[in-house]
């Protein structure tokens, strides 16, 4: 009777098997020794003992886990230093090798193509959408103990693992980092990886090299070292089901940042909507004068410049330069103290918002209003008006 090789996902269970408790699986290679005796007497004596053996090698039960680390929320836009460099993580993922032979894993990280919603479990993330997308080429992949605070070894795009029941370097913690000269964006931009392992060679008892994966499921039975799959999907990640030696998942960094974008074009001039507002408005004609006063030649107009941080961050050196429009005259009270007024800067903040008051400037520059805030925190805000005569 030939025996069939029975594979059972890891989340399957059936009432009636036995269980044998857990236990280290034996290592692929390992020959497995059945020897039958068979003894017999003639005439009352006992005949030499005649014995009947079997040999065979156990095959390789390709198995693992790829799993998002911080299963509760997507990477902050945390700066680290690795070696001397300057790094964002843009994914964490625990590898854990339940095959019977030290495996080596090929990694590939890619970046989401913008339509990827990501689930995430917890309360502050239950779904993301990929905005934003890094030069992939730029990975860096290093590993680490499951758990640590910091990466640790320079990956090449593999990674190799103890087999089943070793008591150690049988799981990793697996890296995916961009430098931070890379990533430019808004708060809460989100830039998606999907990391794919695959289990591309092992180490067999008996071969002096390791051995490359194949797919044996349409090969007769042998004595030799055969490969089985029985990798499953696991739950919350979009990994391979059953049938190949591929899992991936995913990850995303999530930026906290300084935000001077629109984030409402429907109320333009409202600053805690929008982070960077410029308006105009005429103050004197030589027709109407302050009454109703046009745009027409001679005309007097103020513009003002706000900005305000509605990101989640701190920007630093921010500058800011506007040019003297064309067909206009920069006045201020030294040529037209009736009329005009000096560049200032106004303290007058929305109530959710406080105020900061530029570092230098703000000032008229050759032909620039420009000024300089060496810090505008979260939710502060700041308004620079200047004015100018129609030409």
């Amino acid at each position: 009777m030939k025996i069939q090789k029975l594979i059972l996902p890891a989340a399957m269970s059936f009432a009636g098997l036995v269980s044998f408790g857990a236990q280290a699986a034996t290592k692929a290679g390992i020959e497995i020794v059945n020897t039958a005796a068979l003894n017999y007497k003639v005439n009352g004596v006992a005949q030499t003992q005649v014995e009947a053996e079997k040999k065979l090698q156990v095959d390789v039960k390709i198995d693992f886990n790829l799993a998002r680390a911080d299963i509760a929320a997507p990477n902050a836009s945390t700066e680290i230093d690795v070696a001397g460099s300057k790094y964002y993580v843009m994914g964490k993922f625990d590898l854990a090798n339940t095959t019977n032979a030290p495996t080596t894993f090929t990694l590939a990280p890619t970046n989401g193509d913008g339509t990827e919603a990501l689930g995430f479990t917890g309360t502050d993330y239950t779904s993301l959408t990929d905005t934003k997308d890094p030069v992939s080429s730029l990975f860096k992949l290093y590993s680490s103990a499951a758990g640590a605070a910091a990466p640790a070894t320079e990956l090449t795009g593999n990674i190799s693992l103890n087999e089943d029941g070793n008591a150690s370097n049988t799981t990793a913690l697996v890296w995916v980092l961009i430098p931070t000269s890379e990533i430019k964006g808004v708060d809460k931009d989100v830039f998606a990886v999907q990391l794919t392992a695959t289990a591309s060679e092992v180490t067999v008892v008996g071969e002096a090299n390791p051995v490359a994966v194949v797919n044996d499921v349409a090969n007769t039975d042998t004595d030799a070292v055969q490969f089985v799959f029985a990798d499953d999907a696991q739950a919350g990640d979009d990994e391979s089901a059953i049938g190949n030696a591929t899992e991936s998942a995913w990850d995303a960094l999530f930026l906290a940042f300084p935000d001077f974008e629109t984030t409402d074009p429907t109320d333009p001039t409202n600053p805690t909507k929008n982070g960077f507002i410029k308006t105009s408005v005429v103050l004197w004609d030589p027709i109407n004068e302050t009454n109703n006063p046009k745009a027409i030649p001679g005309a007097t107009v103020q513009y003002s410049i706000t900005l305000t941080n509605l990101g989640a961050t701190d920007a630093n050196d921010v500058n800011i330069s506007d040019a003297i429009p064309a067909n206009t005259t920069f006045c201020d009270s030294s040529n037209s103290p009736e009329l005009c007024a000096d560049v200032t800067s106004v303290n007058a903040p929305a109530a959710t918002l406080s105020y900061v008051a530029p570092t230098t400037g703000p000032a008229l520059n050759g032909s620039n209003i420009e000024a300089v805030f060496a810090t505008v925190k979260s939710n502060e805000t700041s308004t620079i008006t200047f004015t100018v005569k129609i030409d």
